[in-house]
């Protein structure tokens, strides 16, 4: 078996993401995300999963001079954080569970002879340093 690369798995995760039966089941309304907005489902749920660090204002500058780079995005649109914050309350937290089942599935499918197991078991640990000044 031919072992999953982080592209095939990226791409997994946006086929997953572009289905129309995902936004049907994770948008808390039937009427949530069936206009043509600036923020879309998929839009909306790439954003969130960036490692949001800064203002919500800056991140979303940030996002869309990204798209327009790639020329995903034919101008710099604006969209304020409210508009986020209202566009994040239409999406379900269902999704963030569901969506992770779904990356580790697609992680794991053909690359169970890598891992390696304990007592029949994946043994997972964390370790976190600790700088004392």
């Amino acid at each position: 078996m031919q072992n999953k690369t982080n592209l095939v798995i990226i791409e997994s995760l946006r086929a997953f993401l572009l289905l129309s039966e995902v936004s049907l089941i994770y948008k808390q309304k039937p009427t949530d995300f069936t206009r043509n907005r600036k923020l879309p489902f998929p839009r909306l749920v790439t954003f969130m999963l960036k490692s949001l660090r800064k203002k919500i204002s800056l991140e979303v500058a940030r996002f869309y001079e990204n798209l327009v780079s790639m020329a995903l995005e034919e101008k710099q649109t604006t969209l304020t954080a409210i508009a986020f914050c209202q566009s994040r309350q239409k999406l379900r937290p269902m999704f963030f569970r569901d969506g992770l089942r779904h990356f580790v599935n697609e992680f794991y499918t053909h690359n169970d002879e890598r891992v390696k197991l304990w007592e029949g078991k994946r043994l997972l640990a964390v370790s976190a340093w600790v700088k004392l000044v």
